[in-house]
C-alpha cells in the first residue's frame, strides 16, 4: 500500500540533522551510493535533497547503523539483515513523523529474494540448493557443488567446484 500521498515535506537538509544527532558516533558521508560501512561507522548517501526514494533509503541505511550491522556471514543472514534494516528505518520514519512507501520497501526485498533464488539454483539441474559453507552451494537434487562470488553488486556467477 502506497502512503506517499500522505508524505510530509521532509527533505534532506532537515532529515539529516535529525538522524545525525540520533547516532552521533555515525559519519554521514555523501557519495555515489547509499551503504553501511561497519568498519568505520560511515554510513554513506546519495546527497539528492529532494528525491522521495533517497529518503526512503537513507532512512534504510541508518537502519542497518541502529541495528549495529555488521558483514554478513551467508546468503540468509544478509537477508535477514536487509530485514532487520527496513524494521528499524520503519520505526525511526515513525518517529520522525516520516511515512515509508511499503512498495518501495518490498521491492528492494524482492531484489535481495531474486538475488539470492539466483544464486541458490543448481546450474547442473536448476534445482534449489543450500549454502553449505561460505560461498559454497550443494543441491538437494543432484548433489552439485557451486561457488558465488561475495560481491552483491555484481550479476550472479555460479563456478561448478568439483567434489
Amino acid at each position: 500500500m502506497s502512503n506517499v500521498a500522505s508524505q510530509p515535506s521532509q527533505t534532506l537538509s532537515t532529515l539529516l540533522p535529525q538522524l545525525r544527532a540520533k547516532l552521533p558516533t555515525v559519519r554521514f558521508k555523501p557519495d555515489d551510493n547509499f551503504r553501511w560501512n561497519p568498519a568505520d561507522k560511515q554510513l554513506h548517501y546519495i546527497a539528492d535533497d529532494t528525491h522521495y526514494g533517497s529518503l526512503v533509503m537513507l532512512l534504510h541505511e541508518t537502519g542497518h547503523a541502529l541495528a549495529d550491522h555488521r558483514f554478513f556471514s551467508n546468503d540468509i543472514d544478509l537477508l535477514r539483515k536487509e530485514v532487520e534494516a527496513w524494521s528499524q528505518a520503519r520505526e525511526l520514519a515513525t518517529e520522525l513523523g516520516f511515512a515509508i512507501d511499503e512498495d518501495i520497501v518490498e521491492n528492494c526485498l524482492d531484489s535481495y529474494r531474486h538475488w539470492l533464488d539466483k544464486r541458490s539454483t543448481c546450474p547442473n539441474c536448476s534445482a534449489s540448493g543450500y549454502q553449505d559453507v561460505d560461498q559454497t552451494y550443494r543441491c538437494f537434487n543432484c548433489a552439485s557443488r557451486w561457488r558465488v562470488s561475495t560481491d552483491q553488486t555484481t550479476r550472479v556467477c555460479r563456478v561448478t567446484a568439483k567434489s
